[in-house]
């Protein structure tokens, strides 16, 4: 409730900040009050938002000498971690942080969001402030009542308040977006002066139409994506072996076994020799049932099925997770290679991401590659990092996810800052990369503008030109 009072206090001090002038200055024009106030909720915006990042940087880089964060007394600690090994108290740190900016981010936008539209003429002249405000906090304790029911819950009442509160934040961000656009379309408030209200009202009716299409495209299926790839040092005998590669399937209360069986149903109409699992096949925060393992039981391809961790697998231990794997009859390739047959082999990394965070993920690649058989060598790794050093190591081909390609346009140009090689195919050096945009949704059931994908790739052997 703390956090709620703190809330409410923040969005009636920005509030008076935004409309000080029009109670001190009567002479001023309501449209230079505007500007000036626009101009002034836009750099509180940035300065804010600047802050969350610097914030989750500066607990990002702390974490990674966990050792001074986490003594065997718990002396540096305001958790008690005692019960968790090491990389699961890194990981929870993480999470807590992660829960934090979310949380700290969301709640500025929503403020954000709400103040412009109150600036709206119809909006306006139609509600009373206390009953606009009135309506705005409690919205917003729902939508966190929402939120952590959901999350943390199971059953159709729990999915149904997660599925509104992670769709709600996509929505959210598809307004503030455009919010800030028709900001910069004013100049914020400078131009436009009688029309800025309804500029505003248009890129929030653009935002909500948007989103409804992005929540069609979310709820489809996903896409099949062909490939195909010829593999120096494929046996002629393995040419036209197609392999079927999914990735970020998070699987939980919103993408639960009904959804999944669908997903087996569409890889099946493929006839794969191989199937891989590219990280993140689970969600991670509730109790896997048994009907998913049955689902993925049924698949059983002659070359096998195969899987890595994603950062995902970590939230409720790995432990739990390798027993769910095995009892799926899913071979988990963790830093270790396997040779499915002579002339190919197959390899697979923890994720990068979470590695990075123990500080482990330097020559991670270089060990899980180490004396492995001639032949074609296929790269599993969730994240799609250390590309350039996997070509060197002799990786024919390296498949990825873990980007979903932003999955809610314009994230993508954030997600490619840290994620270069964000979606598609890749050529480094001598090795080919595909790298995919997920086949489930993390968080909203949006996409946009690209649905999911399963990857059907076809192995080539190199073609020998006969001499005469």
């Amino acid at each position: 409730m703390l956090f709620f009072r703190f809330l409410c206090c923040f969005n009636n001090y920005i509030t008076q900040l935004c409309t000080c002038y029009r109670s001190t200055e009567n002479k001023k024009t309501s449209a230079q009050v505007s500007a000036n106030s626009d101009f002034g909720i836009f750099i509180f915006f940035c300065v804010l938002y600047c802050l969350a990042i610097f914030l989750y940087k500066k607990i990002a880089r702390l974490t990674s000498h966990h050792s001074l964060l986490f003594s065997p007394n718990n002396e540096y600690t305001i958790l008690n971690l005692s019960n968790y090994k090491p990389c699961d108290q890194i990981q929870l740190l993480f999470s807590l942080m992660f829960t934090v900016i979310l949380s700290t981010v969301s709640s500025l936008m929503y403020i954000y969001a709400c103040q412009r539209i109150y600036s709206i003429p119809l909006i306006r002249n139609s509600f009373s402030k206390k009953l606009f405000n009135a309506t705005v906090y409690t919205f917003w304790i729902f939508f966190f009542i929402s939120l952590i029911i959901g999350h943390d819950g199971s059953g159709p009442f729990s999915e149904a308040l997660e599925f509104f509160a992670m769709n709600f934040l996509g929505t959210l961000f598809l307004i503030t977006t455009f919010l800030l656009l028709t900001e910069l379309l004013t100049g914020f408030g400078l131009f436009f002066k009688s029309a800025s209200g309804n500029i505003r009202g248009g890129g929030i009716i653009i935002a909500l139409l948007l989103s409804l299409f992005a929540l069609t495209q979310g709820l489809q299926a996903p896409v099949i994506s062909p490939y195909e790839i010829t593999l120096t040092g494929l046996p002629s005998e393995l040419d036209q072996t197609v392999l079927v590669a999914v990735s970020d399937l998070h699987l939980g209360s919103q993408l639960n076994e009904t959804w999944l069986k669908k997903r087996i149903d569409q890889i099946k109409t493929l006839n794969p020799d191989l199937v891989v699992l590219i990280g993140d096949t689970v969600e991670g925060h509730n109790p896997i049932p048994n009907s998913i393992s049955m689902q993925f039981q049924s698949l059983n391809p002659p070359l096998g099925l195969w899987a890595v961790t994603g950062n995902h697998e970590f939230f409720r231990g790995m432990e739990k997770n390798i027993h769910f794997f095995n009892k799926s009859h899913i071979s988990l390739l963790r830093n270790r290679w396997a040779e499915i047959k002579p002339g190919l082999i197959i390899a697979g990394v923890d994720d990068l991401t979470y590695a990075k965070r123990l500080g482990s993920n330097k020559n991670l690649i270089t060990k899980t590659l180490a004396n492995h058989p001639p032949g074609a060598l296929i790269l599993l790794s969730h994240s799609p990092w250390q590309a350039e050093q996997a070509a060197k190591l002799g990786t024919n081909l390296m498949l990825s996810g873990h980007t979903h390609d932003g999955q809610i346009w314009p994230f993508n140009y954030l997600v490619r800052q840290f994620y270069p090689l964000i979606a598609g195919y890749y050529k480094i050096g001598s090795m080919q990369a595909v790298i995919s945009r997920g086949t489930g949704t993390w968080g909203p059931r949006m996409r946009l503008w690209k649905r999911g994908e399963i990857l059907q790739i076809t192995l080539r052997a190199e073609q020998k030109i006969l001499k005469y």
